[in-house]
């Protein structure tokens, strides 16, 4: 997170009245408001996010299999006109429709001009941008799709809004892809953390594994498909398979 960020979240725990004990739920809520205090609110709001005839979405994830196989995927890419939903901005990605996810100010913020320079459109889950970002989008305005954190739940609607378990970006896109219709999702670069030690790291696929089995509750009629190695429980498919049949 930017200072700003980080300074906004403890602003808006000092103003809650409720408690002055740590609470999880209010830190969700300081993480999601962030920029509630201290940011100008952006005019572009609301965009209308049209993926007209929308079926298959390819995600792509920050591990190190979606770089290794860029080549392979942008000829999927190419071959198919996926829509692609990429998690930050990834320069091995190319295509035709690629929407750049973004959860955290900074983040967004560092990747803007190559966003832009590689026309690829911003998504953005923070509420308001600064007009420092105004003044270089100009005409080309972010996708802005809030969302909520709430334990152990998981939202994924345009009408009611998204809610996921954790403030991680590949569960804010994968639930858009949900929200906006798509029916099978294919990922990849979402390596897994399984074979590391640290205790971070373990944290980290414990709350993607969480994710994925709350998808399969609640909608069981999305598919998950990983296209590169993954130590996730989910389903997976040859990249190579894809190329030669699809």
């Amino acid at each position: 997170y930017s200072m700003e960020e980080i300074t906004n979240m403890i602003y808006f725990i000092s103003q809650d009245q409720r408690s002055a004990t740590y609470s999880l739920e209010l830190l969700n809520e300081a993480i999601v408001r962030r920029f509630q205090y201290g940011s100008e609110s952006s005019p572009y709001k609301y965009k209308d996010f049209d993926l007209s005839g929308l079926d298959d979405i390819l995600v792509i994830g920050r591990g190190e299999s979606a770089k290794n196989k860029s080549d392979e995927i942008n000829s999927l890419i190419a071959k198919e006109n996926l829509t692609v939903f990429e998690c930050n901005y990834i320069s091995e990605i190319v295509g035709e429709k690629n929407y750049c996810f973004s959860i955290k100010y900074n983040s967004f913020l560092e990747s803007l001009d190559e966003l832009l320079n590689n026309k690829k459109e911003g998504v953005i889950g923070f509420p308001g941008v600064g007009q420092d970002i105004v003044e270089k989008v100009n005409a080309k305005k972010p996708i802005y799709l809030p969302y909520k954190i709430s334990n152990n739940k998981l939202v994924c609607s345009l009408e009611s809004g998204i809610s996921i378990p954790y403030d991680v970006v590949s569960m804010y896109t994968i639930s858009t892809a949900v929200a906006l219709g798509a029916k099978k999702i294919y990922v990849a670069g979402f390596d897994g953390y399984k074979n590391n030690q640290d205790w971070l790291s373990q944290r980290m696929e414990a709350e993607m594994e969480e994710f994925f089995n709350l998808l399969k509750q609640n909608y069981p009629e999305v598919e998950i498909i990983s296209i590169t190695p993954t130590t996730y429980n989910i389903k997976k498919c040859s990249l190579y398979y894809l190329l030669n049949n699809l």
